[in-house]
Order: C-alpha cells, then structure tokens, then sequence
C-alpha cells in the first residue's frame, strides 16, 4: 500500500514518495528568521563549521550565497573528492585547508614547495591510479630527483 503523502511529501508514478524542496547533502539550507530577514548557510571543504551568510530579501541572501560558493570555487579546492580528482588539486587543498592552520610559517613554507613540485610532477594524475603511478616512479627512480636536476 502506497504512503499518504504529508507536507514536503509528494506522492509519483508508482506509489513512489519524494520530498518536495530537499537539496542535496553540503548544498546548504535558506530560511526566514523571525525577525524578517533571509538567512543562508553554506559549508566550505575540509571545515566542518557551517558559515551564514543573510539578506533583507531572499534574493540578496541567495546573491550572497552564489557569490562565496564562486569565492571558494576560485581557490581550485575540489568541492568533493572523486575518482576525477587529481593528485595537484588534492595537494592544494591539503595545502590550504589542513597544513595552513597547523603547523608553523616556517614548515608551511617548505610543504607549499612539496606541493609546488608535487603538481609539476604528479598533479594530473588522478586519485584513482595513483597506485599504478606511484609503482612507476619509484621503479625509475625520479621519486627523490628536485626539479633543478631534470634534464633540460
């Protein structure tokens, strides 16, 4: 028997029941709080926080939220880890969301020159067949070579 469909809830072809309005998990949320104003929440990758962002109007607060989703889209931070995900952008955003507020300026300094040599090197190469990679370069030899030593 086919459940009664309540509120959000909308009843499809075949007895299916969907929910009306849901976005998808990390999309964040938009609201009116009491006081009149909109309110939309956001999460940025690897920050567990939940940031807001608020308007008079629910088109200024959806503005806003376009306009910091572009911001954190311009920083190349993968917005999700697949298997597209390349080795440089996953070391970009190691770089910038877990090493940066972590260790001191000076390691910091020296891991953003790792990651600098990691993306000549390696940053096309996908997540997915790092382990394929990884049997390679270390069967070469070119794992400990800096790049002032390639031939060139």
């Amino acid at each position: 028997m086919a459940r009664k469909a309540r509120g959000k809830r909308v009843s499809g072809d075949a007895g299916a029941v969907s929910v009306r309005g849901k976005v998808a998990n990390g999309e964040g949320t938009l609201y009116q709080e009491p006081n009149g104003r909109w309110r939309a929440t956001y999460h940025v990758p690897g920050d567990p926080r939940r940031y807001k962002v608020s308007g008079r109007t629910r088109e200024v607060a959806l503005k806003r939220l376009a306009e910091r989703k572009a911001e954190i889209a311009a920083t190349g931070v993968p917005a999700r880890l697949d298997r597209s995900t390349t080795v440089g952008s996953l070391a970009k955003w190691w770089l910038t969301t877990v090493a940066q507020h972590r260790v001191r300026p000076s390691s910091y300094e020296k891991y953003k020159d790792r990651v600098a040599r990691i993306e000549t090197s390696l940053g096309s190469i996908t997540v997915a067949d790092t382990r394929t990679t990884l049997k390679q370069v270390l069967s070469e030899g070119i794992a400990h070579r800096a790049p002032s030593d390639e031939p060139g």
